[in-house]
């Protein structure tokens, strides 16, 4: 999919995804308040069109659509863990976007802080795995500066949640 990027370092990739996600977290907020718009809504539609999207992309790939949904049965798990965490997940954190609901956060993004936190946890979890089960996770490099990183991630983290209101 998408044959024009292919050759992106995952740096680039990384950074025009964050550019993508930016209509989620400021554009949700303002159609609610603007419009009335629900928040669920919002999320509802965003994913159709993001579905839809990956399946034109598909389509136009050179590779065949078939070959995306192989194995079927490991598709089908998958599947079912999106619908019940990612459905579980994508609630919670409409929920705490929201402008309604049980003290809101001073600003939409700052859900989306905490939820960074989450690539930190998979950083150190990825290696701790492949070191204790080589055999079913793939081995990741570790270094001190990633390390590093994921720290300042987890303090920033803990710094938005502890603000005061």
């Amino acid at each position: 999919m998408l044959e024009f990027a292919q050759n992106w370092s995952w740096q680039v990739k990384s950074f025009v995804t964050m550019a993508t996600a930016l209509p989620i977290i400021i554009g949700m907020p303002m159609l609610q308040n603007r419009f009335g718009l629900r928040p669920e809504s919002f999320f509802m539609v965003w994913f159709i069109g993001v579905s839809v999207s990956f399946v034109m992309a598909g389509s136009v790939s050179t590779t065949p659509i078939s070959d995306y949904f192989t194995p079927l049965w490991l598709m089908l798990c998958v599947f079912i863990s999106a619908m019940v965490l990612g459905g579980l997940g994508n609630i919670l954190l409409i929920q705490a976007m929201s402008l309604e609901g049980v003290k809101p956060p001073s600003n939409s993004a700052l859900p989306f802080a905490i939820i960074g936190l989450a690539s930190s946890l998979a950083y150190v979890l990825s290696w701790l795995c492949g070191k204790i089960m080589p055999t079913i996770f793939p081995t990741v490099e570790f270094s001190l500066i990633n390390l590093s990183g994921v720290v300042l991630i987890a303090i920033g983290a803990t710094l938005v949640i502890y603000q005061k209101s």
